[in-house]
């Protein structure tokens, strides 16, 4: 059974929203997202925790959780809207009713706006965490990112030079945009319990750039990859730091898992710091 691999998921599943609503699709975990944010959102009825890539951004953030202390601290790289970093807060104040310390940080100007928004539907505010519009990369300073088809589209990505290329999409553009290494994100921070990490083929420029921040700051990394090259250099990364490997799905592939087969079209890797785990 799903709900088996979480004491929290197992907690929660009875505390999930059953309502369907015309404005909202509600997670398994009651967080509720705006239907018209985006068509990859279900046009009637609700999340389900599915047996897909997806599972594995639940497991993550659950398990976070269990692990957390007085506080719970999720850190949301390429958050979109964040769907993720608010669905760990809501099952962290629903579960085991933590403090939280959320970090979202957005490039795509839409999305950026999306996400504040998705915080206030949720009853958090923004303005009491940190909600930065940027683009993470290996080091500070300006980048060149897509911009646009915000509701179609949640591949923009940091490109070398802006006449790069990036598929068919008519509307979209290459614009200069704040660039924040993983080190400046989370100076603040004592503690990450989890940094979920999203952004589109530069997973391993922000790991590279960053590796002493992560070591003596975060706990868990959870990261979505999309080719081969950067997961083999991810790997080579986080066993050259001693970090343990949880998971590692490969993208564009099919894996027997404890919970089944499951296809992948990202990736996923799951490391655990063993200094601050």
């Amino acid at each position: 059974m799903i709900s088996s691999f979480s004491p929290a998921l197992a907690k929660y599943l009875d505390m999930r929203a059953s309502a369907s609503d015309s404005e909202f699709a509600f997670t398994p975990v009651g967080s509720r997202i705006r239907r018209s944010f985006s068509d990859l959102i279900p046009k009637i009825g609700n999340y389900t925790v599915d047996l897909d890539e997806g599972l594995f951004e639940w497991i993550d953030p659950l398990e976070a959780i269990d692990a957390a202390k007085e506080t719970f601290t999720m850190v949301e790289l390429g958050a979109g809207y964040g769907r993720w970093l608010v669905a760990g807060a809501v099952a962290a104040r629903r579960v085991r009713n933590l403090q939280l310390q959320l970090v979202g940080v957005e490039a795509e100007h839409a999305h950026f706006e999306m996400m504040r928004q998705h915080f206030l539907d949720n009853d958090f505010d923004p303005d009491a965490h940190t909600l930065l519009e940027a683009a993470v990369s290996q080091s500070d300073g300006f980048v060149h990112f897509v911009h646009g088809h915000s509701r179609e589209w949640w591949g923009q990505a940091i490109l070398p030079n802006p006449d790069y290329g990036f598929g068919n999409w008519p509307e979209a553009r290459v614009i200069s945009v704040k660039g924040l290494s993983l080190t400046t994100i989370i100076h603040d921070l004592r503690v990450g319990d989890l940094v979920d990490m999203d952004v589109q083929g530069a997973e391993a420029d922000v790991i590279r750039g960053s590796r002493q921040a992560l070591i003596d700051k975060v706990k868990r990394v959870h990261i979505g990859t999309h080719n081969a090259a950067v997961e083999t250099e991810l790997l080579s990364l986080f066993n050259g730091m001693g970090w343990r490997c949880q998971n590692q799905y490969d993208c564009n592939s099919t894996a027997m898992t404890e919970f089944g087969e499951i296809s992948f079209e990202d990736g996923v890797q799951t490391w655990i710091n063993p200094k601050l785990g």
